[in-house]
């Protein structure tokens, strides 16, 4: 009998596979959700929803990002005490949640914002009340990335649901953020029962207690940090702009965020094996990962941006209407956050798993810089300072974390992969600059499949890899 066991990449490759397909699947709902309320409510509506969504992203962080970053490493090494671990994160989850939700409503009250942002952001933001319930860092650490990728797709898709049945007018603004929060209910319950089929209920266990609530809250500064960044130029704009500003920027970062965020699962999944390889002091192996992955993220993103750059007009009218056209300009600016986030994402994904602490250091330098400059050019450059902001803030990201990951920034990109990647990109531009930028579902077509087969180019030995692992065993 032959006993088959799959190899760390092919283990990798499958949590990776189930989190972006479920993703993509999510984001294809979420933008179909987008799609719907951008043609339902009034401008000033669309602003108030996506202002009160990066308000729950802000207590989401809060609740949870300090308990997956300390939690993930201790659930990984000791998954028989996962019972116990699961207990103390919902109490120390909620008690986190408790602080900072009232702190974000006594500052809602305290500057001058529409009232219909601030009454609908209160309700957004109750909906994280179920975001520990999820315990989503069990899953992580045992590598069981299924019910977190099924989860938050049962999330959006219950959204989208929702908002059709009953979301018909600018009159039901307010039950949006109702249906926001029935859909997170959702999700943790998909999650929360996954738990318990695995390793039954939560022990509520108060040994420790308040020691790894005193941990938690230091880590989760740098796990809400790095959360924020994404999310902190929406708050910014919204506390000083417009309704209208907020939702013409918001659709604006759509399309870059969720491009960004399928490298971001890929991290994640990637991430047990950056641990083990550390804990075995296999910086050798740690360094090859690193400059591997940085050339393949790179070798999508920069044709990607390229591609996207130069055919926001149909995107944007294919997507968001005529009635959104101002937002193409902004969307040309924002894509090339793309390779920025890329990049920036492996080397905090290797500072993270080798340094937790380090790495919520720069999080915090990062996030501290980013605000600033909005803060700077906000009040008096709107929507499209905002936008230039945040790329100098990509960069200041990248700069800090490769300088962190220190000795391995010895095996970085090698030239024969840099040559691929500057060539694909250079073959897009190309191309994209004959292709005629008015012709709508041609000149998009034409983007992605100029796009797909740079691609081809500058990732062909890593595809020729996954492609090899895909169909291999270890005998």
């Amino acid at each position: 009998m032959t006993n088959q066991t799959p190899s760390g990449a092919r283990r990798v490759l499958g949590n990776s596979a189930w989190l972006i397909a479920a993703e993509g699947a999510t984001r294809v709902a979420s933008l179909l959700a987008i799609l719907y309320l951008s043609r339902t409510l009034a401008r000033d509506g669309l602003g108030i929803v996506q202002f009160g969504m990066a308000l729950f992203g802000l207590l989401q962080l809060v609740c949870g990002a300090g308990i997956d970053a300390q939690l993930t490493r201790e659930a990984a090494r000791t998954p028989d005490q996962l019972p116990r671990l699961a207990g103390q994160s919902l109490i120390i989850g909620w008690t986190l949640l408790a602080i900072a939700f009232g702190a974000v409503v006594a500052g809602l009250f305290v500057v001058p914002i529409d009232p219909a942002m601030r009454r609908n952001a209160i309700v957004f933001g109750l909906g994280a009340v179920f975001v520990p319930v999820a315990l989503r860092f069990t899953f992580v650490a045992g590598e069981r990335l299924r019910a977190v990728g099924l989860g938050v797709f049962v999330g959006q898709l219950t959204f989208l649901g929702l908002c059709l049945a009953a979301v018909h007018g600018p009159d039901d603004l307010g039950r949006v953020a109702v249906v926001w929060g029935t859909a997170m209910a959702a999700r943790a319950a998909l999650q929360f029962a996954a738990f318990v089929g695995a390793h039954g209920l939560p022990v509520f266990d108060g040994h420790g207690f308040v020691s790894r609530l005193r941990r938690t809250v230091a880590v989760s500064m740098g796990g809400v940090a790095r959360g924020l960044v994404l999310s902190v130029d929406v708050i910014v704009l919204g506390l000083v702009g417009t309704p209208e500003e907020v939702a013409r920027y918001g659709l604006a970062t759509k399309l870059p965020l969720f491009l960004a965020s399928l490298a971001t699962l890929f991290y994640t999944a990637l991430f047990p094996t950056l641990v083990r390889a550390d804990a075995d002091a296999d910086e050798r192996r740690v360094g090859r990962i690193e400059a591997e992955t940085v050339a393949a993220v790179l070798g999508v993103a920069l044709p990607g941006a390229v591609c996207l750059m130069l055919a926001v007009d149909p995107i944007i009218r294919v997507l968001f209407t005529d009635r959104f056209l101002d937002v193409a300009p902004l969307l040309a600016v924002l894509v090339w956050r793309l390779p920025l986030l890329a990049a920036s994402g492996v080397f905090r994904t290797v500072l993270w798993a080798r340094n937790p602490a380090s790495d919520a250091r720069i999080a915090i330098q990062i996030l501290v810089a980013t605000v600033v400059l909005l803060l700077i050019v906000a009040p008096a450059g709107g929507a499209t300072a905002v936008a230039w902001a945040v790329l100098g803030g990509d960069l200041i990201a990248l700069v800090l974390y490769v300088r962190a990951t220190g000795p391995i920034a010895a095996t970085r990109v090698g030239g024969p992969a840099a040559i691929r990647i500057g060539l694909a990109a250079a073959v897009a531009l190309g191309v994209m600059l004959l292709v005629p930028h008015a012709a709508g579902f041609v000149t998009l077509a034409a983007a992605i499949a100029v796009w797909a087969a740079t691609t081809l180019v500058a990732d062909l030995p890593y595809l020729r890899r996954v492609a090899t692992e895909l169909r291999g065993t270890v005998r």
